[in-house]
Formats: C-alpha cells, structure tokens, sequence
C-alpha cells in the first residue's frame, strides 16, 4: 500500500490482515451452496464409480501387475513394462503420468480418472496393446 504513515495506520486498523478479493468470495460462497455441495457430491460419486469400473477392467489385463488402493481421483498401476505401454498409449494421444523417476515405483504408472468415454478410450486402447 502506497499512502502517508497515518494513513497507512488507520487502514490497517479498518480492514482484514488477509483481505479475500470479492470474486474469491462469490465462487467460495457459491461452492458451499446447496447447489455448490451437491454438485461436488455428484462428481464425488461419479469419479469413484468410474474408478471401481476402471480398475476392475485393468486388473484383467495380463500386463497389469498391481493396482495400489486410492483414495484420489487417480490409480497408481504397476506394468510389467511400464515403458512399453506408456509409449504404446503415448502414440494413440493418452498421456498417463510415468512414475518411474520416484524411489521404488519403476515400471508404475498414474492413471487420472476422467470421465466414461476418455476412461473407455484408455481401456480400448489397452485391450488392444500386444
């Protein structure tokens, strides 16, 4: 703030230490609306649905080693060649997130839960991978 000393005191006594700017508020106070709460339960309800669909598919595929528990709108998925499917998604456009580089997670990919057809896209594509 650009102001006289005494000016500067008594703004300060005026306003909050941590001003929220007013369009900041409005989407907070939308959020914790009726409406806001029960959209988020929605997609709440619909991620974690598409999820148990998702990992129910993957754990039939012969190259999916494991599938960590999640509690997130992502699977952390072991392969047993994490390379070879990344590059075989990579080139079909599905970019997954390679995990590879973090301590003891080699060969482990993270897949994002999206939504039905972008998941079905994925599925698709893995079915198909040799």
């Amino acid at each position: 703030m650009l102001a006289q000393p005494d000016v500067i005191e008594l703004l300060s006594k005026l306003i909050a230490p941590y001003p929220i700017p007013d369009p900041s508020a409005r989407i907070a106070l939308n959020a914790l609306s009726d409406i806001g709460v029960s959209f988020m339960e929605t997609q709440r309800d619909r991620i974690l649905s598409t999820k148990k669909s998702v990992k129910k598919k993957l754990n039939e595929l012969p190259f999916v080693e494991k599938i960590y528990p999640s509690v997130t709108n992502f699977l952390l998925v072991k392969f047993a060649d994490s390379k070879k499917t990344f590059d075989y998604l990579s080139d079909h456009g599905i970019i997954l997130r390679d995990q590879a580089q973090a301590l003891g997670l080699e060969n482990h990919l993270r897949i994002t839960i999206g939504d039905d057809a972008d998941m079905e896209q994925l599925l698709d594509c893995l079915a198909l991978m040799r």
